[in-house]
């Protein structure tokens, strides 16, 4: 049974684990495991959980979460764009990686793409191309960011 159709309580075993441990079988109900484990169960499926869509994310156990995509934008009239997280980071942003998602970077004249750190909040960041292609250039951006 998955993860996600366990229920952390049950009045049909909420009691410890006797001192001989916790032995598992394949296909074991989950009413037959305490509450203990049900709830170590909850967390788990919190502590990992993810979207692995090709714009998504992954939140690993001790709070960091990684998140990645492939936007395309328009830039403005200062050849910058924002880029929108599939989720909010809870505390901060530590580091984003933007990088040129399209093949003809000599043909775009793109020699740079920045994020810009002053704009960049925990639910999007904004990122500048140079050479300034002014207002309307649309550009590809693969990026991965870290945070918490």
């Amino acid at each position: 049974m998955p993860v996600t159709s366990w229920s952390t309580t049950a009045s049909a075993n909420a009691t410890a684990d006797s001192a001989s441990g916790i032995i598992f079988s394949e296909g074991q109900a989950p009413s037959s495991l305490n509450d203990s484990m049900r709830a170590l169960m909850a967390v788990i499926k919190g502590d990992f959980a993810n979207s692995l869509a090709g714009t998504g994310y992954q939140k690993l156990p001790n709070g960091l979460i990684l998140q990645w995509g492939t936007t395309v934008g328009t830039t403005n009239a200062n050849g910058n764009f924002v880029i929108t997280f599939p989720i909010a980071f809870p505390t901060a942003v530590r580091t984003v990686i933007p990088v040129n998602g399209d093949q003809e970077v000599i043909t775009l004249g793109a020699q740079s793409i920045g994020v810009i750190n002053s704009v960049t909040t925990t639910t999007s960041f904004a990122v500048s191309v140079r050479p300034n292609p002014g207002s309307g250039a649309g550009f590809r951006i693969n990026w991965l960011a870290i945070g918490q």
